[in-house]
């Protein structure tokens, strides 16, 4: 029996994360910047002290000496103590009031680690006046400092992070790098069925996947495109030498995949090696083969267990959240599925690090989306970075929040009966261009044409701003994504037709009202369609 990896233990980013460290450390700074990158509310101590004090730190001790600085600190720290969601500047010297010290000993704690020439060069190069700081040797007192705060900081301290010869942005993603390393979880509970699933995003526990698989205990068939055979092999090598029956079926690449050519052929293979209602299917790969598995896995048998692991961005955030499954037929995207949840979902993240930047931006299209409809704290990640892709560092936290929007609307409305179709936001005309474009165009590149067409379109009808379109499209040019398209209207607007979001012949799109905010509305006027078409520069000739 070979020993497999198990990473369930691993702990979710903390709610709250506190900075601690000398003047200088660059508390403030970097407190922002990790903000900014996790999508969490910024609390400064030493402002929240000036607003309760109605005065500067400054006057406070000079009308009213230290300790009673300490006792404002001591308040505005303990009111952060059941705030989610927060990154904490503290002061320096909070730590050396024992309630305070006792307050943080369970709660994580960032130190920031500098030497005391380097502080005081930083705080002189700001110009800012630091109260304990203003002697005759500020070098000597910043030394003194250390000297009887350094082991309160280690003591509390749950990372030890050096600022020494390093930006403050490279601080911060050193930081958000630890942080990459540990394992989230979000669960999707169904509410018409009994089950649920839950979904693990981490770095480097591909072993993991066979742990599960193994408690799963039936035959298995992993099904993959050609490029990943390799890493089959290896999932495959692992099931066998424990002593299970594994086995590998490779799909075409891409949406080709999704066919039924494609679906017959693996239905003959189950039924060659003679795998029955308790065998396991395993999707392994990008969008294509989660939706493909998943459909194999709804349909053997009248329906076997699953497990999805994607290895694309886009898989990730979008096919295998969700349990639908599907294949293409000539006359559309998907129109032939079934809604049937995997047992679980591993998203590992160092499949991302060899993937093309076009396969990266076709996912952040997926992830931007739910930003406009739902959690605009994934708006404020990519403010951190506009203009360009968002480094690796800020990956698992935003792959984590756009699981975690579409989980949560999925465990409401798992049959798309109502807020599940909000998901669907872009893809009415972003379906028809995959289809127009025979599937040769990137999802996610189809879809930001997809949410452009609409918030133009909600424009058109009256629903939205001019502004709020604007907004829209520098987001997604700001990574890279197209917002214009060059095809004809005709086979466009016939594909458009065959959308499942339709009832009786009329068109119905998610439109956006504002930023968090959509609805699902059925547009009836041609004319308004046309005009949002020719706005983006499709050809009516």
């Amino acid at each position: 029996m070979i020993h497999v990896p198990n990473f369930y233990k691993s702990q979710e980013i903390p709610h709250r994360i506190y900075f601690t460290g000398l003047p200088g450390a660059g508390k403030s700074t970097i407190s922002q910047l990790l903000a900014t990158a996790l999508g969490y509310q910024l609390i400064d101590i030493d402002k929240s002290v000036e607003e309760s004090a109605g005065k500067s730190i400054k006057s406070i001790f000079l009308d009213s000496g230290e300790k009673t600085f300490r006792d404002y600190e001591k308040e505005s720290i303990a009111s952060t103590i059941l705030k989610k969601q927060i990154v904490v500047s503290l002061g320096g010297g909070a730590l050396e009031n024992p309630e305070v010290f006792q307050m943080l000993k369970d709660e994580y704690v960032v130190y920031l680690q500098v030497s005391e020439l380097n502080a005081l060069s930083r705080i002189q190069k700001q110009g800012i006046t630091r109260p304990l700081l203003d002697t005759l040797s500020p070098l000597k007192t910043l030394e003194e400092l250390s000297s009887a705060r350094k082991s309160k900081y280690e003591k509390v301290a749950s990372l030890q992070q050096k600022t020494d010869d390093l930006s403050p942005h490279e601080v911060t993603n050193q930081i958000l790098e630890k942080f990459a390393a540990e394992t989230r979880v979000s669960s999707v509970k169904e509410s018409d069925l009994s089950g649920g699933y839950n979904i693990f995003t981490a770095i480097s526990f591909f072993p993991s996947v066979a742990n599960s698989l193994l408690k799963l205990g039936a035959d298995t068939l992993i099904i993959c495109p050609q490029v990943l055979r390799q890493q089959a092999d290896q999932l495959c090598s692992f099931l066998c030498d424990a002593g299970l029956k594994s086995t590998i079926f490779e799909h075409l690449e891409g949406e080709r995949a999704k066919d039924i050519n494609e679906l017959s052929r693996a239905w003959n293979y189950l039924g060659e090696i003679g795998y029955g209602r308790d065998c396991v299917i395993v999707g392994l790969g990008g969008g294509a083969t989660t939706d493909f598995a998943g459909f194999v896995g709804a349909t053997w048998m009248r329906g076997v267990k699953t497990c999805l692991v994607p290895t694309t961005l886009l898989g990730m955030v979008d096919a295998s959240v969700g349990g639908k499954t599907g294949i293409n037929t000539h006359h559309g995207k998907n129109l032939v599925g079934a809604f049937h949840s995997p047992s679980e979902v591993f998203c590992d993240l160092s499949f991302l690090d060899t993937l093309p930047v076009q396969q990266l931006r076709s996912g952040m299209a997926e992830i931007v989306k739910c930003g406009f409809i739902k959690d605009t704290s994934i708006l404020s990640i990519f403010d951190a970075y506009r203009g360009s892709l968002p480094p690796r560092p800020a990956f698992p936290a935003l792959i984590s929040k756009a699981i975690d929007v579409k989980a949560k609307i999925v465990s409401a409305d798992f049959r798309e009966s109502g807020e599940r179709e909000f998901l669907n936001f872009g893809h009415t005309f972003g379906h028809a261009v995959e289809k127009c474009e025979n599937y040769t165009i990137p999802h996610g590149h189809a879809v930001s044409l997809g949410m452009v067409f609409a918030t133009r379109l909600a424009v058109e009808v009256g629903l939205s701003s001019v502004s709020l379109a604007n907004q829209v499209e520098s987001y997604l040019l700001s990574l890279g994504l197209p917002i214009s398209y060059r095809g004809r209207w005709e086979p466009l607007r016939k594909a458009m037709g065959r959308d499942k979001k339709n009832r009786h012949g009329a068109l119905r799109f998610v439109l956006l009202e504002s930023l968090g905010k959509v609805r699902t509305v059925e547009v009836n006027s041609e004319q308004a369609l046309e005009n949002t078409a020719r706005s983006m520069g499709v050809n009516f000739g």
